[in-house]
């Protein structure tokens, strides 16, 4: 029977019970029973149903990757890592979240999977929005994180995985003081992904109130569509912005 500390140096960062199972030669039943005995011994963690972890997460570097590592196990190759996780990543926030945000294209709704220390909250997109990645690694797992430009056409086009559009607006103001910022950039990702409407509505917006270039501006500003919409789609009501054809909260200063 293989040692726990001869496992651990052979799974990375996570592993199910079938991949142990094949590893440690005996049926899933008895690996169940053998990976329950080593988090009880504290060689593992359990971190969802049938999914284990080395103990402590915390130990590398980087505990954060640790565990987007273990929140990719939910969705695999079909989404990533986004929103308000993606704004912490990349330094635009100071807040801290307790759950980790998710986009992907392998559910039709939206969902929760609760594992032991956060939850996973996992957005709907279309598969054709799941561009501007980087590859993150913990381990031998590869986790895919939206780059800070792709985080920022996210959160404007989906303001749920952004944390609340207060928190949006704060991280949005030092995307455009970063020395990453590029404005282009974003746009070209919003033409790959067919952006909708709305998106340039707000961008557009938030540009203009933070007196971004007038040229970038003038293209959001072309491409909105009728009707009105909410800035902050969680509040109705509000002031009418009629160039941007938006609902702007009163209780928002921005």
């Amino acid at each position: 029977m293989m040692k726990p500390r001869d496992f651990l140096s052979a799974i990375g960062s996570t592993v199910t019970v079938a991949d142990a199972a094949v590893m440690l030669q005996v049926s899933p039943d008895m690996a169940t029973k053998i990976l329950s005995r080593w988090t009880i011994q504290g060689w593992l963690e359990r971190v969802g149903h049938g999914l284990y972890a080395p103990k402590p997460i915390s130990s590398l570097d980087n505990p954060t990757v640790g565990e987007f590592a273990i929140a990719a196990n939910i969705i695999g190759d079909k989404g990533y890592v986004c929103g308000w996780s993606a704004m912490s990543h990349h330094g635009l926030t100071e807040q801290i979240f307790n759950d980790i945000s998710l986009n992907s294209f392998k559910w039709t709704r939206y969902k929760e999977v609760r594992l032991k220390n956060f939850t996973c909250c996992i957005f709907k997109i279309r598969e054709k929005e799941a561009i501007g990645l980087e590859a993150l690694w913990y381990h031998d797992k590869k986790v895919y994180v939206s780059d800070i430009h792709k985080t920022v056409l996210d959160v404007l086009a989906h303001p749920a995985c952004g944390g609340g559009f207060m928190h949006i607006a704060d991280c949005f103001r030092n995307y455009l003081t970063s020395e990453d910022c590029n404005i282009e950039q974003v746009l070209s990702y919003a033409k790959t992904s067919n952006a909708k409407g709305i998106f340039y509505k707000r961008f557009g917006y938030l540009l203009k109130l933070n007196n971004a270039d007038k040229s970038h501006i003038d293209y959001c500003h072309s491409h909105i569509t009728s009707g009105y919409y909410s800035l902050d789609p969680q509040i109705k009501s509000g002031k009418f912005c009629s160039r941007w054809q938006l609902i702007i909260p009163e209780y928002i200063k921005l």
